[in-house]
């Protein structure tokens, strides 16, 4: 689950993106979008390539 964000409805300067949100879905008042979300699958990253131990811990 990816949240699209939830600092929309938190900053003044959002107030215009937010009302954006809602018109565009659809939503009147007073009813509210609690969390808009991008939903999938990706596939499985590599592994992160990792230095040897040896080169932080000394024995």
């Amino acid at each position: 689950m990816h949240p699209n964000s939830q600092l929309l409805q938190e900053f003044d300067a959002m107030v215009p993106l937010y009302r954006r949100l809602h018109a565009e879905l659809g939503v009147a008042a007073p009813a509210r979008v609690q969390m808009l979300v991008r939903l999938g699958l990706a596939p499985r990253p590599e592994p992160a390539p990792r230095r040897p131990l040896g080169r932080f811990v000394r024995g």
